[in-house]
């Protein structure tokens, strides 16, 4: 997805911040557990606005885009292991 650097990072639903560090490849990557083996991803971060154990509520900036000047955010919606297509989760509600 195409995110100027420093552009807000939302939730697209609530949930609970279970990763937020630097992982190889990904660079800064926060997951999301929504509950019912329903995660999100999101990276690469400029900074994180939660915390590992921290809340987060659908439409809430968890961060900010543009980690190492990357002009991208990467999002994936999983259910367990497995990635599914995001588009649903991306409509407005």
């Amino acid at each position: 997805i195409e995110a100027p650097m420093g552009t807000p990072v939302v939730g697209v639903a609530a949930g609970k911040v279970i990763f937020a560090k630097v992982l190889r490849g990904y660079g800064r990557l926060m997951i999301i557990d929504h509950g019912q083996k329903y995660y999100t991803l999101y990276a690469p971060l400029a900074r994180f606005n939660k915390q590992v154990g921290d809340a987060t509520a659908a439409g809430e900036v968890i961060g900010h885009s543009g980690y190492e000047g990357r002009d991208a955010l990467y999002f994936e919606v999983r259910k367990g292991g497995k990635p599914l297509d995001p588009t649903d989760w991306l409509k407005k509600r």
